[in-house]
């Protein structure tokens, strides 16, 4: 994987913690291994990692409430590990609160390495180079960078809009999951919270109207981002047994 990805393991059993992170230290990674939630946001925040592992054990509320928080102030890759990878309602409000993976806490040290090494492939291993079309989307800095060079000045909940459209590239993304992602609420029909926020985002996008080719409205289900480069027919063909990138992402 090259230079050896920094990730950041969440534990409160120290014990257990210190097991796992020696283990994926002898497999090329760097960890920081943090017990509380109040020094992660800070240390997300003044270093930013390659990914995050949240260990939730008990407190779910909790744990969930620090995944929420983490989403609030970066887009890092971040997998979630529970006592009960079961229970379809925990894992479905993970993935729905940003988590893009999900496993047990009972599943082995190299189970858990395979995982971080596919969610840094798909979201580029930190750098993933820019499609033609000449778009970027920085991680780090939370923007939107247009061909010209010149930055978007995304709002918050527009750069988190448009980063969970592009991981679901080509896939429409439903109304529902993107409202309690994004505003922190269930979606109702009345609130038009959701569907003014993709208009502003459409605008910066240089998208809206009835001719929106980027952000494509999917009637009864929600919103699809095609891809900057399918908008402009320009398809980039998938890597052999890979499923396709948003490629258009890239960390600044």
């Amino acid at each position: 994987m090259g230079i050896a990805a920094r990730i950041v393991l969440i534990d409160r059993e120290q014990e257990a913690g210190t097991g796992t992170a020696a283990y994926l230290g002898r497999n090329g990674l760097q960890v920081d291994m943090l017990p509380a939630a109040d020094s992660t946001l800070r240390h997300v925040a003044s270093r930013p990692p390659g990914l995050v592992v949240l260990h939730h054990r008990l407190e779910l509320d909790r744990d969930l409430g620090l995944l929420r928080r983490i989403r609030a102030v970066s887009a890092v890759p971040t997998i979630m590990r529970a006592m009960d990878a079961d229970d379809e309602v925990d894992r479905v409000m993970a993935l729905e609160l940003g988590a893009d993976d999900y496993l047990s806490s009972h599943a082995s040290p190299r189970e858990l390495l395979a995982r971080i090494r596919s969610v840094l492939r798909r979201a580029g291993g930190g750098a993933v180079p820019a499609g033609e079309s000449g778009w970027r989307i920085c991680p780090r800095q939370r923007e939107l960078f247009g061909p010209d060079g010149a930055p978007r000045g995304l709002t918050s909940a527009e750069y988190e809009l448009l980063h969970g459209l592009v991981r679901q590239q080509g896939v429409p993304v439903q109304r529902d999951a993107l409202s309690l992602a994004v505003l922190r609420r269930p979606y109702h029909p009345e609130d038009r919270a959701l569907d003014n926020l993709v208009l502003r985002l459409r605008r910066k996008l240089n998208d809206d109207g009835a001719s929106a080719r980027l952000i494509k409205s999917v009637r009864g289900v929600g919103y699809v981002f095609v891809g900057f480069d399918a908008a402009e027919g320009r398809e980039r063909p998938p890597r052999a047994g890979s499923v396709p990138e948003p490629h258009v992402t890239s960390a600044c």
